[in-house]
């Protein structure tokens, strides 16, 4: 495409302007007479960049970037130089909370699943923080005297199991002879399996008959820490779990207890 002499003139003052402009912004340090010159650039940008919207390059200039450059000068004179920022964040920003949730999505009313998968998201990451932090709170009570302080880093690897068999004690109703029983906590194959146990939470209230000091759980993980030396060992394997509320509420017309998960 051959451009008028006009045209042309004017597309390269554009160009200069905003080119001069990004040299500007990458100083060390400035002076008033850099930072005048930057308006200056600018300026000469913003009176000549309607040419590329008359040979069709550009729509229009709704570019929160193009609009970002009006307020560097103003930065500048409150927070100093330029040359210490970049723009990595926003655009590492854009792909975790634009791209990769619309490459998620089935490409129609993506919107709405963009939001959904956002927010299971961060619900994931602030599942695996609270396993975290819960997790070293269970190790710091559990070896109070380790030597060095217990920590869980990305290249520790627990062993982790489908299920755990316990041998349970006889029972004058049931059966004269001690019994295997399995307790599952897998999420595949499908589907998922996590059983409930009843547990003795309080062993001082616990006599062997009845229901006190026991509690309902959810096994949601049956695992073992890593052989780490500061670790120390434990006999059994260690599960976690999701507690139901104490066994309070008491359903005179089914002879149960009622369940509801705790908070």
């Amino acid at each position: 495409m051959l451009l008028r002499t006009t045209c042309r003139r004017v597309l390269l003052a554009a160009v200069h302007g905003v080119l001069d402009f990004i040299y500007y912004a990458q100083y060390q340090s400035h002076t008033e007479a850099t930072l005048c010159k930057m308006d200056d650039t600018l300026k000469l940008f913003h009176q000549n960049k309607a040419v590329f919207v008359d040979l069709g390059i550009q729509n229009d200039f709704n570019i929160p970037k193009i609009h970002s450059m009006v307020h560097y000068t103003a930065s500048i004179w409150l927070f100093g130089s330029a040359d210490g920022f970049n723009t990595e964040l926003p655009k590492q920003l854009h792909i975790d909370l634009a791209k990769h949730p619309y490459r998620a999505s089935n490409k129609r009313n993506y919107v709405i699943q963009m939001t959904k998968w956002l927010r299971r998201q961060d619900s994931l990451y602030l599942q695996d923080l609270f396993l975290t932090i819960t997790l070293k709170v269970f190790l710091h009570a559990t070896f109070p005297m380790s030597r060095q302080p217990v920590r869980i880093c990305s290249f520790d690897r627990i062993n982790v199991f489908k299920y755990i068999t316990i041998l349970a004690p006889s029972h004058q109703h049931i059966s004269d002879a001690k019994h295997l029983f399995k307790i599952h906590a897998r999420k595949k194959p499908s589907p998922a399996i996590f059983n409930t146990a009843l547990i003795i939470e309080d062993p001082e209230q616990f006599t062997g008959t009845g229901v006190a000091g026991m509690r309902v759980g959810q096994i949601k993980v049956i695992f073992k820490l890593p052989p780490s030396s500061n670790l120390g060992k434990t006999r059994h394997p260690l599960a976690y779990i999701h507690w139901f509320r104490p066994l309070q509420s008491f359903d005179d017309q089914m002879k149960m207890f009622r369940l509801t998960r705790s908070s």
